[in-house]
């Protein structure tokens, strides 16, 4: 079988696949905490190259599929993002993951914008119209420690269906 030209470049590697669909995400601008607003733009599913193994966080188990999602955190007060702790888990195909991704989310200023992408392997896909839904968490916290301690911390829920 001829390998695809198409890929994604994560973690040094090129990751090849032979389908891809792109979900666009209207409306879900998550405002529940008062220091930040986190919404997610797209998603798009990629059917990996059969054989492919990821990483060896995951002690380089196969994968046949991989998910992106853009996102864009914009900051009310001067805060930092905690992506080393999020974790994205598909409900209908009974899998739960850590995230890769290729920017540095760590501290967003005040007024600041950052959008970006996060990556998301996948063990078990049947092809890209297998994933309904997607549950992603991640945890931010304000950089002014003399904030009001019930809004110091907030750990963003977001459930995003693809449909």
């Amino acid at each position: 079988s001829k390998q695809s030209d198409k890929y994604v470049r994560l973690d040094g590697h090129n990751i090849y696949y032979s389908d891809s669909k792109k979900f666009k995400i209207a409306n879900n601008a998550d405002t529940s905490w008062s220091s930040a607003t986190a919404k997610v733009n797209s998603v798009t599913v990629y059917k990996t190259e059969k054989g492919y193994t990821y990483g060896t966080k995951r002690g380089g188990k196969s994968v046949q599929g991989l998910l992106a999602i853009n996102l864009t955190i914009k900051a009310i007060k001067d805060i930092e993002t905690s992506m080393d702790s999020a974790s994205v888990s598909i409900p209908n195909i009974n899998e739960q993951h850590d995230i890769e991704t290729k920017e540095d989310w760590d501290d967003i200023d005040k007024d600041i914008s950052k959008t970006g992408t996060i990556y998301v392997p996948i063990y078990k896909l049947k092809n890209v119209n297998s994933i309904k839904s997607l549950r992603f968490k991640f945890d931010c916290n304000n950089q002014d420690t003399g904030d009001d301690v019930d809004n110091y911390e907030h750990t963003y829920d977001m459930n995003i269906n693809l449909d």
